[in-house]
């Protein structure tokens, strides 16, 4: 038994674990606090529930993840394209209306996001894609089939209305093409028909509550008991909290409800007013320290479509954290992201651990060639 565990422990990136672990457990004692005297209609004792269940069951998939060769994963990823496509479209079609989006599947004991999951298709599908292309990946025509491949998700996310979805899947997509060698040019040249675009979009397209989003991130006063209250509720919150923080569970904006969606989208809000910008800075390291570990672990994969997978997965933390962390401090719109391993959400703790497998599936199986895998 002892000589199972070391094996299956062994090939394991130990520190990135141990730094997921306590980020989980570090969410876990913020959603506690910020849940302490609810809002109407939430329990705190339902949220730290599916919060240790999410991350139990992450945790046990991610090592049954890490025991699978991420090399079986490549014949199925044609598939996963229109599959991962579909789902998003049937969400955003058929999904009620919850916070101005169409993303949650509700499943009677709890709601799902698909988008959250299909994450991980996007990624190892982008991964095989770009390794296939390998040195033509600079070529106009191979570009442009990139583009499809990402915009077919995107275009499934958008039909949800969710913005910050959307965002997400987009600089996934630009992080992953630039670390593998895209010519600067080509996202350029892609952006232009965008920015161009822009006051169309503004006028046409974007919903009012989106505009106002954007708005207020310049001026949150333009509506300060509307779009604007989260930010300055949230950057009051911080502030208050000063060096050290008012202590756990001692916090008066999070004890009062002050600052909305305190445990989900604005747990950094909690943190800094609880455990002020120390404790801030601790969030911020462990989220850094488990980004840069995966990339540092890009060095250890002997095979493009292992380093794909890795980046694709350490941009995804990697912006989710910088957009929500934005939000909380006035310098991002909120568009509803939450942050890694630290907001109550079980869609989003499971699908960070999972993303947490693959990479572990890549350090494992590093050193084998995929045609011999397969």
């Amino acid at each position: 038994m002892a000589g199972f565990l070391k094996k299956l422990i062994k090939p394991l990136d130990l520190p990135l674990l141990a730094a997921c672990l306590l980020a989980s457990a570090a969410g876990m004692v913020l959603i506690f606090s910020a849940l302490e005297s609810p809002p109407a209609g939430i329990s705190q004792s339902r949220y730290m529930i599916v919060q240790g269940v999410a991350t139990a069951v992450g945790l046990a998939l991610a090592v049954v993840i890490s025991l699978i060769d991420y090399n079986f994963f490549r014949p199925f990823t044609k598939f996963f394209i229109p599959v991962g496509a579909a789902a998003l479209v049937l969400t955003g079609l058929f999904a009620p209306e919850i916070s101005g989006n169409h993303s949650w599947i509700d499943l009677g004991i709890t709601y799902v996001q698909p988008a959250e999951f299909i994450k991980l298709l996007y990624i190892v599908t982008l991964a095989a894609h770009i390794d296939k292309l390998g040195d033509d990946i600079n070529r106009p025509k191979n570009f442009i089939f990139l583009l499809l491949h990402a915009g077919v998700y995107i275009a499934g996310v958008l039909v949800e209305e969710d913005m910050g979805m959307a965002t997400i899947y987009i600089l996934i997509f630009v992080i992953m093409l630039v670390s593998a060698g895209l010519r600067v040019k080509y996202m350029l040249l892609a952006g232009a028909p965008v920015v161009a675009a822009l006051p169309l979009i503004w006028t046409f397209v974007l919903k009012d509550r989106q505009r106002f989003r954007i708005l207020t991130l310049f001026d949150p006063t333009l509506d300060p008991l509307g779009y604007g209250y989260q930010v300055i509720q949230s950057k009051t919150a911080i502030g208050s909290g000063k060096f050290f923080g008012a202590g756990f569970m001692q916090g008066v904006m999070t004890q009062t409800n002050m600052i909305p969606a305190k445990h989900t989208d604005f747990i950094f809000a909690v943190c800094g007013e609880e455990f002020g910008f120390v404790g801030c800075l601790a969030v911020i390291a462990i989220l850094l320290f488990i980004v840069g570990r995966i990339f540092y672990d890009t060095k250890k994969s002997t095979d493009n479509f292992g380093r794909m997978i890795l980046v694709g997965v350490s941009a995804m933390l990697l912006v989710q954290a910088v957009i929500n962390i934005g939000m909380c401090i006035g310098i991002t719109p909120v568009i509803g992201i939450t942050l890694p391993f630290f907001s109550a959400g079980g869609s989003s703790m499971l699908s960070v651990w999972l993303a947490v497998g693959l990479v572990l599936s890549v350090l494992r199986h590093r050193k084998k060639n995929w045609q011999e895998a397969l």
